[in-house]
């Protein structure tokens, strides 16, 4: 058991009080119970509205390997059919692909309207976005079970660990320290500053002033978070990436 499991400084999702009281006794699988919440969890990390998964972020998920024991084609089977099972409850909206995956949300009433707006509703289907990227399932069981400090930081302050994310996790600890990674996590976090891109130019921080000042730390004035800030999103705009 871990001693602290809620550290300081957590964040929160709220989750539907019928969840947590006719649901809970209603939902015989703890397995569907674990994957609404989870799918829950994930709605509330996107931004907009209304917010929605596929059982391909859900099987990019490095949590929801290791809570149902499996990887690879079986993930993928198994994360579909829990899904399908909370969209026949009621807990999920499932709303079909025209050509990409079907789409899960949050079944209330503020998104039923939403996509009514939009013109879709259960029985619509939704075009494929161009720029839709599926993510990579699970392979690596072992893997996803057996998290790096650095891991359980990132998902406790930034997000979703993904095959992707966990392989720049793992190079990062690699070329500086898991102690390096874990507190550029945490400082990102502390910026509300929560991607990847961000921690890497953390990380890679001693190194530029080094190159600018001789050493890192050299020159006499400590840059302040917000001009770093400012020079990381310069650099991002200078890359297009805006």
């Amino acid at each position: 058991m871990t001693p602290n499991p809620f550290p300081r400084g957590y964040r929160s999702t709220p989750i539907p009080n019928p969840l947590l009281a006719d649901l809970l006794v209603e939902i015989a699988d703890p397995d569907e119970l674990r994957l609404t919440l989870r799918a829950v969890w994930a709605l509330h990390q996107q931004k907009g509205f209304p917010q929605s998964v596929t059982m391909s972020d859900l099987a990019a998920d490095r949590t929801v390997a290791a809570m149902l024991g499996t990887a690879g084609e079986d993930l993928e089977i198994r994360v579909s059919s829990l899904l399908d099972q909370a969209a026949v409850r009621g807990t999920l909206l499932k709303v079909p692909g025209r050509g990409g995956p079907d789409r899960f949300f949050l079944n209330t009433e503020p998104v039923r309207r939403a996509l009514s707006r939009q013109g879709f509703g259960p029985a619509e289907t939704l075009e494929a976005s161009d720029a839709e990227a599926e993510p990579e399932t699970w392979q690596d069981l072992e893997a996803a079970a057996e998290p790096s400090l650095a891991v359980v930081a990132y998902e406790e302050n930034i997000g979703q660990i993904t095959p992707l994310v966990a392989d720049k996790i793992r190079d990062a600890i690699d070329d500086y320290s898991e102690l390096a990674v874990v507190d550029a996590i945490r400082t990102a976090a502390a910026r509300d500053t929560r991607n990847w891109n961000y921690i890497a130019a953390l990380l890679r921080r001693p190194q530029r002033e080094q190159a600018e000042h001789g050493e890192p730390g050299g020159h006499t004035q400590e840059v302040r978070s917000d001009d770093f800030i400012r020079w990381y999103r310069r650099q991002q705009r200078d890359r297009g990436n805006r």
